[in-house]
């Protein structure tokens, strides 16, 4: 006879994993504690930078009833805005809220973590390898806030592909695991082509269990799995339609010049770089070791010798095979994208740590059920090692990153202690923002990075956009500005420029450059450009930003030209 169909509450259901094993829930309940804390600390001090402001500006808009199918001027990323834009919707659209989305969307990622770690090896791996990922590395703890626009939602939809998979393959795959594996595939792909890193060694663990009779591909359960992979990626179709498939074309950011950008070049890039920032032994940006440099590599090779080592002996023993699948796959397949080369925050690599956290857990529950002899109290014990361990990494590095460790060099960047925080820690761009309001500035033109950080913070009320035709995200911003009587331009003065650099991450910050080495427009041209044009202006200050105000519409067009930019 069939059970009847439990309707108990989430309470009821954690007081029943409660008296299961009261010790192995309080571990976990006291990591997800720790994990949420340690995020929103690094929120209240972590600035946003103009790509992220960007990923709030579209939820604006979308909110007012418009629709992107990819982030502001690429061919790829934009989903998040949507889950931004929900949080918006709910909570009020804020540099907070706006850095909460995607904390959000790595929570819900430890829930299909969990349970595709019951799946492979059952309970406890599945919990314990979710809070091994919820509190280390650091580089996806402290940087957690720090949305992109799609990697956390192509996160969560690769997690859904591996679980569903999973269930097809041992025989289990209803109708609606069909249904989820292709919504996932889809949106994935919307999101970013990075959803190969799941696709890949999903398809061939799949066609492996078919070939092996393991699995059956129900011509119903296929058609609704096809149907549901083109509705998510319908924007996608809707976009490379009409755009002749632009998708396609190059890579957004192509290999720095010099000897590297071929594929074995970026594969030493993963090794050197990656592996070590993904096992928490090399910092987040500057990829400092984390302890003397002549005993770290050492221990970055002995962990991966052990964890392929562990690999080896499950696939000799025919179980997990789509883990193995997986982490054999990924460096071939992140060497493979030219866009790579770029390691220092980890962004690359967000996909492997969670499931690299389940080889490792995997590994400690298996030498920890045969070491500790109580097996009442052996699942709390291993998920105290993993907290322990994961949290001793993860703080360790984040002593020595900016912003959390304390700037003390500008007394004008209010982050002068570790027990400061605030909701909003974009002080000067939030200063400039309101600065301009007060002074009836509603258009202005800036640099790139501070242009979209400047429109966000200021609520709507301030329209900004770049001076220089390169990076304008978003074109109805730049003629609005273009269309205004007296549009701003913003600067930032020569002496306090460092001062600035702390929250905007980048010295170019002058209108019409991108990049610390490219030309600027500078005070003085524009200056002498309206005093050879006659026309009278105005100057303001907000702290080391200096707004120059005409009294008449002074365009990009014609001022950079003048001055051979």
């Amino acid at each position: 006879m069939k059970a009847p169909y439990s309707r108990s509450t989430p309470w009821q259901r954690f007081a029943a994993c409660w008296r299961a094993n009261p010790a192995l829930t309080a571990v976990v309940v006291l990591a997800l504690l720790l994990g949420l804390l340690l995020r929103l600390y690094a929120l209240g001090r972590g600035t946003i930078n103009s790509d992220e402001a960007v990923v709030g500006l579209m939820a604006r808009e979308i909110l007012h009833g418009h629709f992107f199918a990819f982030y502001w001027s690429e061919n790829y990323g934009g989903t998040e805005a949507y889950a931004v834009a929900a949080v918006f919707a709910l909570f009020g659209g804020s540099a907070f809220t706006l850095g909460l989305t995607p904390i959000l969307l790595c929570a819900g990622s430890l829930v299909v973590l969990w349970r595709v770690g019951n799946r492979m090896f059952a309970s406890p791996v599945g919990a314990l390898a979710a809070i091994a990922f919820w509190v280390w590395p650091e580089a996806y703890v402290t940087y957690n806030d720090h949305g992109d626009g799609f990697r956390w939602i192509v996160l969560i939809c690769g997690l859904t592909v591996l679980l569903t998979v999973l269930r097809i393959g041992d025989g289990d795959g209803r109708r609606t695991d069909w249904f989820a594996l292709g919504l996932g595939a889809g949106v994935g792909w919307w999101s970013s082509p990075e959803i190969a890193y799941f696709l890949a060694p999903a398809g061939v663990y799949l066609l492996a269990r078919v070939v092996q009779r393991r699995a059956k591909v129900p011509l119903g359960s296929l058609i609704l799995g096809v149907a549901a992979l083109i509705v998510g990626s319908l924007p996608w179709w809707w976009h490379n339609l009409l755009q002749h498939f632009d998708s396609f074309a190059g890579p957004p950011q192509p290999s720095p010049p010099g000897p590297g950008g071929t594929y074995w070049w970026h594969l030493g890039i993963f090794s050197r770089y990656v592996v070590p920032l993904v096992l928490g032994l090399r910092t987040r940006g500057a990829g400092v070791w984390m302890v003397p440099s002549n005993l770290t590599p050492h221990l970055v090779n002995i962990s991966i010798i052990v964890l392929v080592g562990w690999l080896v002996y499950l696939a000799a023993r025919g179980r997990a095979w789509l883990l193995v699948l997986f982490v054999a796959t990924f460096p071939f397949l992140y060497a493979a994208q030219p866009f790579t080369w770029y390691w220092h925050d980890g962004r690359y690599a967000v996909f492997l740590a969670p499931v690299l956290a389940l080889v490792a857990v995997s590994l400690v529950c298996e030498v920890g059920m045969w070491a500790i002899e109580s097996p009442r109290f052996a699942p709390a014990i291993m998920a105290g090692l993993v907290l322990v361990g994961g949290l001793a990494l993860t703080l360790g590095a984040a002593r020595g990153e900016a912003p959390y460790k304390p700037q003390l060099a500008f007394p004008a960047v209010e982050r002068t202690s570790w027990l400061s925080w605030h909701a909003n820690p974009n002080n000067l761009p939030t200063a400039l923002a309101n600065a301009l309001v007060r002074w009836h500035v509603h258009y202005a033109f800036s640099s790139y990075w501070l242009g979209y950080d400047v429109g966000f913070l200021s609520e709507g009320r301030v329209t900004v956009s770049p001076a220089g035709p390169a990076f304008i995200r978003y074109l109805p911003y730049y003629q609005a500005i273009a269309k205004s009587p007296a549009p701003a331009w913003i600067f930032v003065s020569p002496a306090l420029e460092m001062e600035a650099a702390v929250e905007a991450g980048t010295t170019a910050l002058d209108p019409a450059c991108v990049a610390p080495d490219q030309q600027c427009l500078l005070v003085p041209e524009i200056i002498e450009w309206c005093k050879a044009h006659h026309i009278s202006y105005a100057i303001r200050y907000s702290g080391p930003y200096v707004v120059v105000i005409p009294s008449q519409r002074v365009l990009p067009t014609q001022i950079l030209p003048a001055i051979g930019m």
